[in-house]
């Protein structure tokens, strides 16, 4: 564990802190279960969370025999996605890596375009395709990557925020 990943986790809103805690069954101290509780006070504003949460929450959820355990429980699209964000280095925008499953045939398409027109070139007098700009699969709630993102989000693999410099995160987008 490194101070990237205590910062990364300091950033993660509460009630996203909370459900990566309660689904990876973290077992914490009654300190950390009210500091967790409090986060989310009657005003609906979210409180930050404490130092002494996240290190807590952090030291078992980069622990190695936890995250052997939930690897394991991986699906293949999953294990996939995992590591495509490894090798695009730990961050992409999801459309974007939906858009290459899609075209890499790891996704099942909604419906099967069109083929781009073909134009015969006066040069060469041989067939040339025009170019179509990509077209980024649609979002649906209960499709095969959104699922999947879903579980990786829950189980504390994935997070997601905006990427508003080179050094600083936003935590409300769609960067995975």
């Amino acid at each position: 564990m490194d101070q990237n990943d205590l910062d990364l986790l300091q950033t993660v809103p509460p009630y996203h802190l909370q459900t990566v805690a309660k689904t990876r069954h973290v077992p914490l101290s009654p300190l950390a279960l009210n500091t967790l509780s409090d986060a989310m006070p009657a005003s609906g504003v979210l409180a930050a969370s404490s130092p002494t949460l996240v290190l807590e929450v952090a030291q078992y959820l980069l622990n190695t025999t936890s995250i052997r355990e939930v690897l394991q429980d991986l699906d293949e699209l999953e294990k996939a996605i995992l590591r495509e964000l490894v090798l695009c280095g730990g961050r992409t925008n999801s459309r974007d890596l939906a858009l290459y499953f899609l075209n890499a045939g790891l996704l099942p398409s909604e419906k099967k375009s069109a083929p781009a027109p073909v134009v015969a070139s006066t040069a060469l007098y041989q067939p040339i395709t025009l170019l179509q700009p990509p077209q980024y699969p649609a979002a649906h709630p209960h499709g095969a990557f959104e699922q999947a993102v879903r579980h990786l989000l829950i189980v504390g693999f994935v997070f997601w925020g905006k990427q508003t410099n080179f050094s600083g995160r936003d935590y409300t987008s769609g960067i995975h």
